[in-house]
């Protein structure tokens, strides 16, 4: 059942880092261009902020090591 939950956790942590991509590549492309496109940019902030959030700390993710 651990094995599940981390390898479920760990899905959407990938899930997450897809997610960021795509938000950036619409940015990119001129989602936020165009008629009210400050209500594009408060989504894509509060789109990034979730799916940020939702790949940070993930159980069994190893974690990056800083240089000394």
């Amino acid at each position: 059942m651990l094995d599940q939950t981390v390898k479920y956790l760990q899905d959407q942590a990938a899930g997450a880092k897809e997610m960021m991509s795509a938000l950036d590549a619409s940015e990119a492309a001129g989602f936020t261009a165009g008629i009210n496109y400050h209500s594009r940019e408060i989504l894509l902030s509060a789109w990034r902020q979730v799916w940020g959030a939702a790949g940070k700390g993930v159980p069994g993710e190893k974690k990056a090591r800083t240089p000394r």
